[in-house]
């Protein structure tokens, strides 16, 4: 629902030790289920547009260079995007009117790392398909991005999703779930200079320390004496008390 503005959009695939024709198969698959997805405002769109023209047009180039570089633009959503009439679509909550920052759903494969769209965060409705020769290839792949919020992997191998789990360095890792982001004490952290700046995170272990002003306690106390009030009172020896 966000048009992938968001930072966990997790936009890039890599197909990782897929054949030409596995991969192509992919692609179709994917093409296809983007073609269907409903842009627009109202109960029944899939997601609405981006937020200003500007962050349009900032997709729209980055698409343009893409193609530029070499990349194959499998299905295209930054032409001017066609107004749809509620009342055309009878029982379909789902408007786009005329004008807006629409942008449809857009599939680019053939990526390299050295390209612009795969560079930058595009934050729009738009999917990048990579491809490595083994998961290794893909892991390091991922770990020479800036930006290292989250990463999934989809397998039925525990083998290699236990290697990805292990061997990926972003800050959140999902394992057949597309979002890994769980509750705030789960942990949220990113990796890399394009996603993290400081040392704590906010939340997970990190958290308890990041929201604590340590305090330190030093005191003396002396022992009541049994032989009433005006007896030499027992030595102590000082203690210090550091609250976890």
């Amino acid at each position: 629902g966000a048009s992938g503005q968001r930072c966990m959009a997790l936009s890039v695939v890599v197909l990782a030790g897929f054949g030409d024709a596995d991969a192509a198969a992919f692609a179709k698959r994917v093409v296809d289920a983007a073609s269907r997805l409903r842009v627009g405002t109202g109960r029944d769109a899939d997601f609405g547009p981006v937020v200003t023209p500007a962050a349009r047009q900032r997709v729209v180039n980055l698409v343009a260079a893409a193609r530029r570089e070499g990349a194959h633009v499998l299905l295209d959503g930054t032409g001017p995007a066609t107004p749809v009439d509620p009342a055309a679509r009878p029982g379909l909550d789902l408007h786009r009117p005329r004008g807006g920052n629409w942008l449809l759903p857009t599939i680019v494969a053939g990526v390299a790392e050295r390209m612009e769209i795969y560079a930058s965060e595009v934050f729009g409705p738009v999917l990048l398909l990579m491809r490595a020769d083994s998961l290794p290839d893909a892991t390091a792949l991922l770990n020479r991005n800036a930006c290292g919020n989250g990463a999934a992997i989809f397998t039925g191998s525990g083998a290699a999703a236990r290697a990805f789990s292990r061997g990926v360095a972003a800050g959140q890792v999902g394992v057949n779930v597309p979002i890994p982001l769980g509750p705030a004490i789960g942990g949220f952290t990113g990796r890399g200079p394009g996603s993290f700046v400081g040392d704590l995170g906010m939340y997970g272990p990190a958290g308890l320390m990041f929201y604590t002003s340590p305090k330190n306690i030093v005191e003396r106390w002396e022992e009541p004496s049994a032989a009433g009030a005006g007896a030499p009172a027992a030595e102590s020896k000082p203690s210090m008390v550091i609250p976890s």
